[in-house]
């Protein structure tokens, strides 16, 4: 058997970790030849040359890349391959433009549960038969893409994996938390997004949210304020020798309630844009300065997770399946999430906290009311939320579901 993954991505996205995740257990438990297509000098050629796998550099620079597809046929006749996988948009376009000029078995990966418009090139992308298979990562996009008009015979449930033996349950990282440096201290919880920025995934409703939280709590805005200001009274909770308390990572077992009159809540967020300035605006706009750490772009997930009180999940829109939600199941870290279709397939009441989707004043009670909780039915829930993750989201079990779409194809 030899595969083609095709890929239009530069740099690491939540879908290229997968396309990471499956070459590798594809390569070293069932000895499938695979090359990458990818951009030409990207830091994903790289990192996937430094695995050792072949790797062929092309430039696609739109959806309907002639060029492109012409040289993408070519490899594929000249070395053979049997099935060709895209795993993103514009490579799902260019490689059904290929098979018009060379014959193969073509799946599409799908991650995202954006409508597909309804215009002619679109329509003709999408239900096109040339298509044999798409792999959809839930239920909620193959749900899209069924209404779209795709035949239900060709969609594949393959639900994304998450890495189990990098996301194990661990104490907070102290490294971390010494450069978090939240004034010194860190006297509440400490809620976080760990997402690439975009507007569809919720960054900015968090921190509206949190605004609204701090307001609830001691009734005052935080609008005005500057860092090394702050309308908050001191924290009471301090150690016997009159040092502040560090409370960061998994609540203690009896939270916070009965420990201070008020609650005194930190956030983070990490991920590609998030140090951006237009950020940094919007939380000085609503009086988070000193509030809110602005990580970026980090590669150290799992410690990053380790801090926190809670991950939270305010995606509106377009959320296949959320990496950092299996992760943080996976790490027993509780998750706070937004109830658009995707999420719902893996957060309910059994295994996390709902919220009203777009709606900042519900994020808003659900931390707060969060803290609050006693330790048994917090810890019921990470508890349930770690057992589904390793039973569902494992990658042999990703790999082991590809193998057998490949095969059923090549029959």
């Amino acid at each position: 058997m030899k595969i083609l993954h095709v890929t239009n991505a530069r740099d690491f996205t939540g879908g290229m970790k997968q396309v990471e995740l499956l070459m590798k257990g594809l390569r070293c438990e069932f000895g499938v030849e695979q090359t990458l297509a990818c951009p030409v000098g990207s830091p994903v050629s790289r990192h996937f040359q430094g695995m050792g796998f072949f790797v062929h550099e092309i430039g696609i620079f739109q959806d309907y890349d002639l060029w492109a597809a012409w040289k993408l046929s070519r490899l594929v006749k000249s070395e053979k391959f049997e099935i060709v996988h895209a795993h993103h948009a514009m490579a799902h376009a260019v490689s059904l433009l290929a098979k018009h000029f060379t014959p193969f078995r073509l799946v599409v990966s799908r991650r995202v549960t954006h409508p597909i418009p309804w215009y002619p090139t679109s329509l003709w992308k999408y239900r096109n038969a040339k298509i044999d298979r798409y792999f959809c990562v839930s239920r909620s996009v193959a749900g899209v893409l069924e209404k779209t008009g795709v035949k239900p015979e060709r969609l594949a449930v393959v639900p994304s994996s998450t890495d189990l033996r990098r996301f194990t349950p661990r104490p907070p990282s102290g490294e971390l938390l010494a450069g978090l440096n939240f004034n010194g201290l860190a006297r509440g919880p400490i809620f976080g997004v760990v997402a690439n920025y975009s507007a569809w995934k919720g960054h900015d409703l968090f921190i509206e949210a949190l605004a609204k939280l701090l307001k609830n709590q001691y009734g005052v805005s935080m609008k005005g304020f500057s860092a090394g200001e702050s309308p908050l009274p001191p924290d009471p909770r301090t150690s016997p020798d009159g040092s502040p308390r560090v409370l960061a990572g998994p609540l203690s077992a009896t939270g916070f309630k009965g420990d201070s009159p008020a609650l005194n809540p930190y956030a983070l967020m990490a991920g590609r844009d998030t140090d951006s300035p237009a950020v940094s605006q919007k939380i000085a706009r609503y009086g988070l300065v000193g509030k809110v750490r602005q990580l970026g772009w980090r590669e150290d997930t799992p410690d990053v997770l380790s801090v926190l009180s809670a991950l939270v999940c305010p995606s509106i829109a377009g959320e296949g399946s959320s990496g950092v939600i299996r992760e943080a199941f996976a790490m027993r870290i509780p998750v706070i999430a937004s109830d658009i279709e995707a999420n719902r397939e893996l957060v309910n009441d059994e295994r996390g906290w709902l919220f009203k989707n777009g709606d900042a004043g519900d994020l808003a009670r659900v931390l707060e009311s969060f803290v609050h909780l006693n330790a048994a039915e917090r810890d019921q829930r990470v508890a349930a939320a770690q057992k589904f993750a390793q039973g569902f989201f494992s990658a042999d079990r990703m790999i082991e579901l590809t193998l057998e779409n490949y095969r059923q194809l090549l029959v």
